[in-house]
C-alpha cells in the first residue's frame, strides 16, 4: 500500500515538472525580447497637417517630420508670399493638443544658413483647427525678392516637435504673388469642369491640343494635353448617351464573371481636389491636384486616385496650359474586387506597377505579389488566399495623413510558401515609424499571417530621393542580407542583428552596372585595366582583366548577363571637350553562373570593320544596339548614325527567357477602354478565395539600422531632377540630368538645393556685357589656343582668375578638370547632348557657355534674343553674331557639346 502511495506520489512530481518545464518553454518562447510579442494592427496616424491659405482654397498640405532632415535636400511645395512678408496658414490638429507653434527660416544654399528663428504669436484657435499668421518683417533686410528660401514651421505636441518645411519666396511689389490665386482658380476650375461636357466645351476646350498622332486616345488611366476633348470629360464614363449605347455588349465587371451581362458604368461622385504648388515662377506655375473618382458598375461601386499636373503661363490676355497630364488608377480593394476564370482585374490603371511571382524554372507561380496604389496584395494560386499585406490607407485610415503618397512600396521576393519580403521607402505615414522618411525591410509570412518588420534604416534626405534609391537598388538573398544603395554606396545590412557593412565606395553612375533582377553588381574604378562583379545571393566577386595592355570598359547588362568591350592603347582617343573616349574593338558577354563554373564568355567577337569600334550601349532589349564610330576623311572619329550608314551594329546572343506563369495584361473592355489584369497561372474559384488581412508582429527592441552616409559632395557631385509631380530622380551627369528635366518639363537641383536648370525660367534675352571690355583688351587672342580663351575668359568671369590655361591643356588637363581645380564654390556643368535651346539658360542668369566645334575649335557663347545668338570666335577675336536657326544647326552638327558652370547660392 506504501509502496502504491510512492509511486502515484512519484508520478504526480513527474507530471508537474514535466508540466512546468513545457510552461516555461512555451513562455520563454512568448516572451523572449527578440522574438514577437504579439501582433497588432498599425497605429493610426498622429501628427497634424499643415495648409497654405489661397483665399478660400487650402492648398499645399504639409506633413510633420519627426527625422532630423538636411533641408538641403528637401524640395517639397513652394508658396509666395505677400508683398508685405506675412503668409497665413492653418493647422490641422486632428485633435491632437499643440503646445507651441514657431518657424525658422533658411538659406537655400551650401551653409544653409538659418536667418530666422521664432515663435509664433498670432494664431486662433478653433475645435480642431488653428490659423496662423507668420511676420517675416523683422529680417527682411535678410531676405531677396524672387529667391526661394526654406521655411520650416516647428509645431511642439506634447512628447515630440514635427518640422513641416516648404519652400517660400518674396515677390516684393508684385501683389498677384505671381498670379498664384488666378492659377489655382484657373487650373481647379478646368480639372471640375471636364465632369460637365458643356462647360468645358464653353469654356476650356480651346485649351487642349489635340494630336492623334501624339495620343491614342485607347485608355482612361493616362491622358494629357494631347487628347481628345471625349477623353478628357471621362468619355462614357459620365456621358449617360454613350453609356447606354454600349452597355449592350458591355463585358460585367463585378466578382464572378463567366458571363457577359449588361452594365451600366457611371461616374456618380468624385472628392474635392488637394492642391500642390510644386513650382512658381513670375509667370508659369506647376501645380499637382489629387482627388478621387467614384464609379457605379451596376451593383459594385470603385475607388480611384486621380492625379493631374498642369504648367500654367499667366498673361494679361488669357492664361495658356503648357503642360497637362491626367493618371487615374482604380483602387484595389479586398472586400470588392473582379475575377474571371483565370484571372484576377485591376480596372483602369497604369499595366506598369511592382509584380513579382514565385520562383522555380519548372515549377513555381504558385503565389504572386503586387502593388496597387501603393498597397501591397498577394493571392495564393493553390489555396486561394487572397492577402492584403501592407499599406498606410484602408477604410478605418483613409485621411490626408494616411493616404499621402510620398511613399513607394518594393517586392523584394516572393516564395512558394508564400512568403513575401518587400520595403517600404520614403515618407512613413503612420505606425511606429511615423513622421520619419527611411527604409523600412518587411517579411510577411503566409502561415502565420502577419508582417514582421527586419530592420528600419533611417535617412536624413528627402522622402523622393530616397525612393529613388530603393528603384536603383534593393535586394535580399536567401542569407537574411539586405543590399541597398545609398549615396553612390552599395551596403550590406544583416537583418539578423541589424549591423552593416560597405560593400561597394563611390562607384558612381556608369561605373556601376545592376542586372535585371538586382542580383548581380558589376562596377569600374579607376583602373580601367579591370572591373568586379558580385553575386548578392553567393557574395562571391569575380574580376574581369584586360590582357596585352589593353583597356576593359563595362557597358551594362542583358537580364543577369554583363556586356563588355575590349580597348588597345592605340584605340584611345579623346572627345572635343577633352574626356577619354574609349574605342572598342571587341565585345564579349558572361555571367556569374558560368565564370563560376570556369567556362568561356557566352559570346565573344570582333567589331565588324564596316561599323568601326564601339563606343557605348545605345539600347538593350532582346537585342543590344550599339553606338559605334569611325574616322572621316579628316582623320576624326564621327557616329556611324552621322555618316548614314543603313543599319545599326546589333548583337544577338541566345538567352534563356524567364519562365512566366501569371501575366499582367491590358484588356479592351468598352466603357472602360483599357483595363489591366492579372492572368493566374490556376484558375480563380470565387467562392473559394479566402481574403486575409495579416496583423503587425510587435517586438521590445528597436529594429534600427543607423548607416552612415560618407559621399564627399564636393567630390562626388549629384544632380537632382524634380518633375511636374515633384517625384525626383538622382544623377551623377549633369548633362543627363538636365536632358531629363528638359523632357519632363521640370527642374535641377544640386546638392545645396541651388538650381542647375529650371524649365521655363529664361528671359526672351540678355547678354554678358561685362566680358565686353575684358575681350577688346585681350592680348593675342587670335594667336591663342581657342580653347584656352574661353576658360581664360570663364575664369574672369568666375571671379578674376588667372592661370597659364594653355601649359594646363597641353598637360592633358581637361577643361572639365581644369575648371574644376579652379572653382571652389561652384557646380561645373557638362552639357554633352543639350540642344541650344535648353542651354541659353544659362546665358539667362548671366553665365557664359563655352561650345565646341571640329577641328578643336571653341566659342564662347555671351548674349542671344529671339532671332541671333551672339558669340565670341577666338580665332576672329571679336564678338559675331548667327541667326538663331543657323545656330542650333552649326551646333547640333557638332556634336552640342556645352560646358558653364553654376555658382553656389550663399
Amino acid at each position: 500500500m506504501r509502496d502504491n502511495t510512492i509511486k502515484k506520489t512519484t508520478i504526480k512530481i513527474a507530471y508537474f515538472f514535466g508540466l512546468l518545464i513545457i510552461s516555461i518553454f512555451v513562455i520563454s518562447k512568448l516572451s523572449n525580447i527578440d522574438k514577437a510579442d504579439m501582433t497588432a494592427k498599425m497605429s493610426p496616424a498622429s501628427l497634424p497637417v499643415i495648409t497654405m491659405q489661397s483665399g478660400d482654397k487650402e492648398v499645399n498640405p504639409l506633413h510633420g517630420y519627426l527625422s532630423e532632415v538636411n533641408a538641403n535636400y528637401v524640395r517639397g511645395t513652394v508658396w509666395p508670399i505677400n508683398s508685405d512678408r506675412t503668409m497665413s496658414f492653418k493647422i490641422n490638429t486632428f485633435g491632437q493638443k499643440i503646445s507651441n507653434v514657431g518657424f525658422e527660416l533658411r538659406n537655400i544654399g551650401k551653409d544653409n544658413r538659418l536667418i530666422a528663428d521664432e515663435d509664433q504669436t498670432e494664431f486662433k484657435e478653433h475645435e480642431n483647427t488653428i490659423d496662423c499668421k507668420i511676420q517675416l518683417a523683422p529680417v527682411a533686410d535678410l531676405i531677396l525678392a524672387g529667391r526661394e528660401y526654406m521655411l520650416v514651421i516647428k509645431v511642439e505636441l506634447n512628447n515630440a516637435v514635427a518640422k513641416y518645411y516648404t519652400r517660400i519666396v518674396w515677390t516684393e511689389g508684385d501683389e498677384t504673388r505671381y498670379n498664384i490665386d488666378n492659377e489655382i482658380d484657373f487650373i481647379t476650375g478646368f480639372s471640375e469642369a471636364t465632369f460637365d461636357k458643356e462647360r468645358a466645351k464653353a469654356e476650356y476646350a480651346k485649351y487642349l491640343e489635340t494630336d492623334k498622332d501624339k495620343e491614342k486616345n485607347d485608355t482612361f488611366s493616362r491622358v494629357n494635353l494631347h487628347s481628345s476633348f471625349d477623353q478628357v470629360t471621362w468619355g462614357s464614363l459620365l456621358d449617360k448617351s454613350l453609356a447606354d449605347n454600349k452597355s449592350k455588349s458591355a463585358t460585367v465587371f463585378g466578382k464572378d464573371k463567366d458571363k457577359e451581362e449588361a452594365v451600366d458604368v457611371r461616374i456618380t461622385d468624385h472628392t474635392k481636389p488637394q492642391i500642390y504648388v510644386n513650382d512658381i515662377q513670375s509667370d508659369i506655375g506647376t501645380y499637382k491636384l489629387q482627388y478621387r473618382v467614384t464609379t457605379q458598375e451596376g451593383e459594385d461601386s470603385r475607388l480611384y486616385n486621380v492625379t493631374e499636373v498642369y504648367r500654367v503661363k499667366w498673361t494679361k490676355k488669357r492664361p495658356f496650359i503648357l503642360n497637362f497630364e491626367r493618371k487615374m488608377n482604380c483602387i484595389f480593394d479586398t472586400s470588392s474586387y473582379s475575377v474571371g476564370k483565370n484571372s484576377i482585374t485591376l480596372g483602369i490603371c497604369s499595366p506598369d506597377f511592382e509584380f513579382k511571382e514565385s520562383g522555380g524554372v519548372s515549377e513555381g507561380g504558385s503565389v504572386f505579389a503586387f502593388v496597387s496604389e501603393n498597397r501591397l496584395f498577394s493571392y495564393n494560386n493553390v489555396d486561394g488566399r487572397l492577402a492584403y499585406i501592407f499599406g498606410f490607407y484602408d477604410k478605418e485610415n483613409d485621411d490626408i495623413r494616411a493616404n499621402w503618397d510620398n511613399n513607394e512600396v518594393k517586392i523584394l521576393n516572393v516564395d512558394e510558401d508564400g512568403d513575401v519580403r518587400f520595403v517600404v521607402a520614403g515618407y512613413m505615414n503612420r505606425g511606429i515609424h511615423e513622421g520619419r522618411v527611411g527604409i523600412a525591410v518587411y517579411n510577411y509570412s503566409a502561415s502565420l499571417n502577419a508582417v514582421e518588420e527586419q530592420a528600419f534604416i533611417e535617412c536624413g534626405q528627402a522622402a523622393e530621393i530616397i525612393e529613388d534609391c530603393v528603384e536603383t537598388l534593393a535586394y535580399v538573398n536567401d542569407s537574411n542580407t539586405f543590399y541597398i544603395m545609398l549615396d553612390q554606396n552599395i551596403y550590406e545590412v544583416n537583418l539578423t542583428d541589424r549591423t552593416y557593412n560597405l560593400v561597394v565606395e563611390d562607384i558612381g553612375e556608369g561605373s556601376y552596372k545592376i542586372s535585371e533582377s538586382e542580383g548581380t553588381i558589376a562596377w569600374q574604378g579607376d583602373d580601367l585595366t579591370r572591373f568586379d562583379v558580385m553575386n548578392l545571393d553567393t557574395k562571391i566577386k569575380e574580376e574581369i582583366t584586360a590582357e596585352n595592355g589593353e583597356k576593359v570598359i563595362l557597358m551594362g547588362f542583358r537580364g543577369e548577363d554583363f556586356v563588355y568591350g575590349f580597348v588597345r592603347a592605340e584605340d584611345e582617343a579623346k572627345d572635343q571637350l577633352g574626356n577619354p573616349l574609349y574605342l572598342m574593338h571587341r565585345i564579349q558577354v558572361h555571367n556569374m553562373s558560368a565564370m563560376q563554373e570556369g567556362s568561356k564568355p557566352l559570346d565573344d567577337r570582333e567589331v565588324p570593320s564596316e561599323y568601326g569600334y564601339v563606343t557605348g550601349i545605345k539600347k538593350i532589349g532582346k537585342q543590344i544596339n550599339f553606338y559605334c564610330v569611325k574616322k572621316n576623311e579628316n582623320g576624326e572619329y564621327e557616329s556611324t548614325d552621322e555618316l548614314g550608314m543603313e543599319h545599326e551594329y546589333v548583337f544577338n546572343y541566345t538567352q534563356e527567357d524567364k519562365a512566366v506563369r501569371n501575366k499582367v495584361t491590358q484588356v479592351a473592355v468598352d466603357e472602360y477602354e483599357k483595363i489591366v489584369q492579372i492572368g493566374t497561372k490556376n484558375e480563380v474559384k470565387p467562392n473559394q478565395i479566402k481574403v486575409l488581412t495579416p496583423n503587425q508582429i510587435l517586438f521590445e527592441e528597436s529594429r534600427n539600422v543607423d548607416v552612415e552616409l560618407k559621399r564627399d559632395a564636393g567630390k562626388n557631385p549629384f544632380y537632382y531632377v524634380y518633375d511636374m509631380k515633384g517625384k525626383a530622380k538622382v544623377y551623377t551627369d549633369s548633362a543627363k540630368a538636365v536632358k531629363d528635366a528638359e523632357l519632363n518639363s521640370g527642374a535641377v537641383v544640386g546638392d545645396t538645393n541651388n538650381y542647375i536648370w529650371r524649365k521655363g525660367d529664361r528671359l526672351s534675352q540678355n547678354r554678358i556685357v561685362s566680358l565686353t571690355e575684358k575681350i577688346e583688351n585681350y592680348e593675342g587672342i587670335t594667336t591663342k589656343n581657342p580653347t584656352a580663351v574661353c576658360i581664360d575668359l570663364i575664369l574672369y568671369h568666375y571671379g578674376g582668375r588667372n592661370m597659364d590655361v594653355e601649359s594646363s591643356l597641353a598637360s592633358g588637363n581637361s577643361v572639365e578638370d581644369i575648371l574644376k581645380a579652379q572653382f571652389t564654390d561652384a557646380n561645373i556643368v557638362r552639357l554633352d547632348g543639350c540642344t541650344l535651346d535648353t542651354v541659353l539658360y544659362y546665358i539667362s542668369k548671366g553665365l557664359p557657355i563655352m561650345a565646341f566645334l571640329e577641328n578643336d575649335d571653341a566659342v564662347l557663347l555671351l548674349g542671344y534674343d529671339s532671332q541671333n545668338i551672339d558669340y565670341l570666335d577666338p580665332r576672329l577675336g571679336k564678338i559675331q553674331k548667327l541667326g538663331m536657326t543657323d545656330a542650333k544647326d552649326l551646333f547640333a552638327k557638332n556634336g552640342n557639346h556645352f560646358i558653364t558652370y553654376v555658382p553656389n547660392e550663399k
